[in-house]
């Protein structure tokens, strides 16, 4: 029984040494200091720019608003072609619709005159 009170107290003995050890480090590893470290902002240099010539500035945006209105009509065009485009085909279809009536009310007449004189004929 002796010998594990021994180590027991031994146990105790290392374990309060190694938490003043540790306790020490931690507390000479921190640095207390009374001012706060700045934090350094990076240096950023501002342009001011000042267009001198007004003139300048007005032909660029004379310039794109030339842009703007090209790819405008650009559009228009290309929207009148689609118009155009659908209108003939719509003319062609009712072309076709008309070629058809008159084609059926042809082939119509041939069977009545084919009826009738097959109607004759006996």
């Amino acid at each position: 029984m002796h010998t594990n009170w021994f180590q027991t107290s031994r146990s105790l003995f290392f374990s309060i040494l190694l938490h003043i050890i540790f306790g020490g480090i931690l507390i000479f590893s921190f640095k207390f200091s009374a001012k706060p470290t700045p934090v350094h902002k990076p240096v950023t240099n501002i342009i001011k720019a000042i267009s001198d010539d007004k003139k300048q500035v007005e032909l660029e945006l004379k310039r794109l608003n030339d842009i703007e209105e090209a790819k405008k009509t650009e559009e228009k065009k290309r929207q009148k072609k689609l118009e155009k485009k659908a209108e003939d085909a719509k003319k062609k279809r009712i072309a076709e619709e008309k070629k058809l009536k008159q084609l059926k009310k042809k082939k119509d007449k041939e069977k009545k005159l084919e009826i009738k004189e097959t109607s004759l004929c006996r």
